[in-house]
């Protein structure tokens, strides 16, 4: 356990000692895909919720007119028949779901550029200060060595720095996911989320 716990920490520290090696620019483009992130979190939760209403409309029709938010939205389209009032809510859950797919490619999209840019940032960081060196340091090193060293670990953190941006991407609509759930039941969130952790 000892050893998991160690290398969880060397994972930390080592994407803490990248993010000193970041430019501010990039730093504030990390913030913008958060930004992203946490918009791409509630377009699922939209879309999740969105479906209630469609479900309702489908199963509980005799029911449907009692429910107050129903009854804005028939005022507010003046529908005088049922199927109308489904169409709408169809309507309504596919824009939810196009507008939460497009968030989404756009949230993987900007973190496969943002990595690819902190990785080209980080070599020509890592070239520059190679190049830099005494000209004795020069003719005792292979200099296609130390491109062929620098390609292949940055080829490594780009990855590492996009799947990072991923899992932080997942637990942010996971989390806002839960937290939609237990607003609407939490008997049900609360199960589900027994049931998902073993």
């Amino acid at each position: 356990m000892k050893v998991l716990n160690s290398k969880e920490d060397r994972s930390l520290d080592i994407l803490f000692e990248v993010w000193s090696f970041i430019s501010p620019k990039r730093k504030l483009q990390v913030f913008g895909v958060s930004l992203i992130m946490i918009l791409s979190g509630l377009c699922e939760l939209f879309s999740l919720a969105s479906v209630i209403p469609l479900l309702s409309v489908l199963s509980q029709q005799e029911k449907l007119f009692e429910n107050i938010f129903i009854q804005k939205i028939i005022e507010l389209f003046a529908i005088k028949d049922e199927k109308n009032l489904l169409v709408i809510f169809v309507l309504f859950f596919c824009i939810a779901i196009i507008i939460s797919a497009i968030i989404r490619l756009i949230n993987i999209w900007l973190n496969g550029r943002l990595s690819a840019s902190i990785g080209n940032d980080l070599s020509s960081n890592a070239y520059r200060n190679s190049l830099y060196q005494n000209y004795q340091v020069h003719i005792d090193r292979n200099s296609s060595q130390i491109i062929n060293t620098i390609t292949n670990h940055v080829n490594v953190l780009v990855i590492v720095i996009n799947n990072s941006l991923q899992v932080l991407t997942s637990s942010i609509v996971v989390l806002c996911l839960l937290i939609g759930m237990f607003i609407i039941d939490v008997y049900v969130a609360s199960v589900s989320l027994f049931i998902f952790s073993l």
